[in-house]
C-alpha cells in the first residue's frame, strides 16, 4: 500500500515457488470507512483522519480465486508504506498498533532507505526513544528498506523474457498507468532517479515494498518440498478458502 494525499494506492501480487510473481489486482481506495468521522461527505484523508486507515482492514480479507479451482486466497500480509504528507507517520504507527490485536502478524510498515550501502530488507525496533530530532515509536517493528538495491532487482525481474524463477510479470489487462509507472525511474550514478516528466512511480514503489516484505517473511528461505502452510498450494494452505465454484462457459 501506499500512500498518496486522498487515497491508498493498492498492488496485490502473487507468488509462486522460486518467487517467481505476478501482478493480479491493482486499485485505489478513495472512500473512508462508514465509522470514521464524516466519512459520508469527505474523500478519503490519511494524513488527518486516523480512523481512515480502518478502510485497509478489507484487504485482509479480499479473496482470489485460484483459476480452475473452488477455492480462493487471501494475502498472507500487507505493507505500508509509512511516509507521506505530515500526519502520515503518527497515523500509520497507531494504525499498526490497532492492528496488531485484531490482525496479528498480517501488517507491516515499511520506511525506504535509499543508498548502495543499505540492507536490502530488515525489520527493526528503534534502540532509543529520539533518533536525532525525530521521536521513534520503540514498539513498533518497521521495515527499512534498500530501496536502490531492490529496484535494481524489480528491474532485472521485470526484463526476464521467460517466466521462472524471480520472474515479475505484468498483465496486458493492468491498467495503462502501471507500466508508465515502471518506467518512470532510471538508474544513475547516484541511484535511481525520476525520469524527466514522470511523476507517478506507484508501481515500481509497491513492487519494492513487496519484495522487502517477502525477504522480511523468509520466502527466499523456502524449502519447496516441504513448504511452511503459508505457502503451501491448494486447500492446505492456511490463507485458502472455499468460494462458489466458476460459472461454466
Amino acid at each position: 500500500v501506499d500512500v498518496q494525499s486522498g487515497r491508498f494506492v493498492v498492488q496485490v501480487e502473487a507468488w509462486l515457488p522460486g518467487l517467481e510473481r505476478v501482478l493480479i489486482d491493482r486499485f485505489d481506495i478513495f472512500a473512508p470507512p462508514p465509522s470514521a468521522p464524516g466519512g459520508a461527505d469527505r474523500r478519503l484523508d490519511p494524513a488527518r483522519y486516523g480512523e481512515d486507515w480502518d478502510a485497509l482492514f478489507e484487504i485482509a480479507g479480499r479473496g482470489y480465486r485460484v483459476t480452475g479451482t473452488d477455492r480462493a486466497l487471501k494475502p498472507v500480509a500487507t505493507v505500508i508504506d509509512m511516509q507521506g504528507e505530515a500526519g502520515v507517520t503518527p497515523n500509520a504507527l497507531a494504525f499498526w498498533r490497532h492492528a496488531r490485536r485484531s490482525h496479528p502478524g498480517r501488517f507491516f510498515l515499511q520506511r525506504g532507505q535509499p543508498g548502495e550501502g543499505r540492507k536490502r530488507a530488515e525489520l527493526r525496533r528503534p534502540e532509543s526513544a529520539h533518533q536525532g530530532k525525530q521521536f521513534a515509536a520503540r514498539d513498533v517493528p518497521i521495515i527499512r528498506t534498500g530501496t536502490d538495491r531492490l529496484k535494481d532487482e524489480i528491474a532485472a525481474s521485470l526484463t526476464r523474457e521467460v517466466g521462472g524463477s524471480r520472474k515479475l510479470s505484468v498483465p496486458r489487462f493492468a491498467p495503462s498507468e502501471v507500466f508508465a509507472e515502471y518506467a518512470a525511474e532510471r538508474r544513475t550514478a547516484n541511484g535511481w532517479r525520476p525520469r524527466p516528466g514522470c511523476k507517478r512511480n506507484e508501481a515500481l514503489d509497491l513492487s519494492v515494498y513487496a519484495l522487502a516484505l517477502a525477504i522480511i517473511l523468509e520466502a527466499e528461505a523456502i524449502d519447496w518440498s516441504n513448504p511452511p502452510i503459508w505457502a503451501r498450494p491448494g486447500p492446505g494452505n492456511s490463507f485458502s478458502a472455499s468460494i462458489a465454484p466458476p460459472a461454466s462457459d
